[in-house]
């Protein structure tokens, strides 16, 4: 029968596995998500917009039609500012305003050229009377 033992075997295999791993760029959700307060509900009616800053992240959270949605507040074509593009309700879209690309709220993805990357979304909710953005 195989034993990890007491020499603390079992640590560095699980170590040098978490090293590999994320060196190819596989995260481990090691931690709770951050929760961040966005802003009272009334501060974001349809239509609205607001751009919240995290670590190294800004994130444009929207409300489309009653719907919130957060995404990475950046053009995967050239790093533009989404948050500051035309907002289209009616399909859950943000246009880049540098070069015109479409980007889906929902799920990040592009919908139209030059970018074909799709942004990082968050999860977001409401809890009483405050929308709040979870981030990792």
């Amino acid at each position: 029968m195989f034993s990890w033992g007491s020499d603390g075997l079992l640590d560095r295999v699980a170590a040098t596995i978490r090293t590999s791993a994320i060196g190819f760029g596989i995260a481990f959700k090691d931690r709770m998500p951050d929760v961040i307060d966005v802003c009272p509900v009334s501060e974001l009616p349809p239509g609205g917009r607001k751009v919240i800053e995290w670590e190294d992240y800004e994130i444009g959270v929207f409300n489309c039609n009653g719907e919130l949605f957060a995404i990475e507040d950046r053009c995967s074509h050239d790093d533009g500012p989404l948050a500051e593009g035309p907002l289209d309700q009616a399909n859950c879209t943000v246009e880049c305003p540098r070069h015109g690309s479409l980007f889906d709220l929902r799920t990040g993805a592009p919908k139209t050229l030059p970018a074909y990357v799709a942004v990082e979304t968050f999860p977001v909710r409401v809890e009483g009377d405050t929308i709040k953005l979870e981030v990792e």
